[in-house]
């Protein structure tokens, strides 16, 4: 295999993981704005429920951090790299903020939040750590 080909397809993969994780997060807050079909109550408990389990999912973890070790490894760095790093940031963010927003919520309501969600929350955080180590190497400022 040529290896320009390998790292065309690498950069290829890493932006439809972003993609992929970029529609979770906007399906996410669709949810927690409880815009149509998005809940079935009316209360932001509620929706924050029923938005959870695209806010706090280990895929907000591993979709982002994965296109970001994927275009700066296996060789070269692709070209692209900087805007993949800062795109991956941005979803990461996105998503830990409103995962520890629903989980404060979740602690005056019904309690609904599990220990499984928190330590999605606390998975999230080290590839948040992870990507922002990309974002500060060498090879992404180049």
């Amino acid at each position: 295999m040529d290896l320009t080909d390998f790292r065309q397809a690498r950069e290829g993969a890493a932006w439809l993981l972003l993609i992929a994780a970029a529609i979770l997060v906007g399906i996410g807050i669709w949810m927690l704005l409880g815009l149509p079909g998005s809940s079935d109550g009316p209360t932001l408990a509620d929706h924050v429920e029923a938005a959870s389990g695209y806010l706090v999912g280990i895929d907000f973890t591993l979709l982002p951090v994965g296109a970001v070790l994927l275009a700066a490894l296996g060789g070269t760095p692709v070209g692209s790299l900087r805007q993949i790093v800062l795109l991956a940031l941005i979803i990461q963010l996105v998503a830990l903020a409103l995962g520890v927003i629903a989980w404060l919520i979740s602690l005056g309501s019904a309690g609904w939040f599990t220990i499984a969600d928190l330590t999605n929350l606390i998975a999230a955080a080290a590839g948040l750590i992870v990507t922002n180590a990309v974002m500060r190497s060498r090879t992404a400022r180049a």
